[in-house]
């Protein structure tokens, strides 16, 4: 029983995250990534801080952090899209402009 609830639960992480159909972009769910951040603003929800992303021409790639103990969530834009780690709670995406390589 327990190898099949570990094979189940890996086979979760294993599958993709299924793109928006409306706006063709996903969001990555429990992930952090590692690039370049130039700016760490007050966020609020994904949609707000992909907006924010969407809006700056040099932002290649986001993170929302959740909130802590010491302020509300925060949105980090990053220059590069940087490798992409497992973060409870972290939401992140690529700039739609990366979606296909680079602009």
């Amino acid at each position: 029983m327990r190898t099949a609830s570990l094979i189940a639960m890996l086979t979760l992480f294993a599958l993709p995250v299924a793109a928006d159909p409306v706006r063709g972009v996903a969001h990555e769910p429990d992930t952090y990534r590692f690039g370049a951040s130039y700016a760490s603003l007050r966020g609020t929800t994904p949609d707000a801080c992909e907006a924010q992303c969407t809006a700056e021409g040099s932002c290649a790639a986001w993170s929302l952090l959740p909130a802590t103990f010491q302020g509300g969530p925060r949105c980090e834009l990053k220059t590069s899209i940087g490798r992409a780690e497992p973060q409870p709670g972290t939401v992140s995406g690529i700039a739609q402009r990366y979606q296909n390589g680079t602009p």
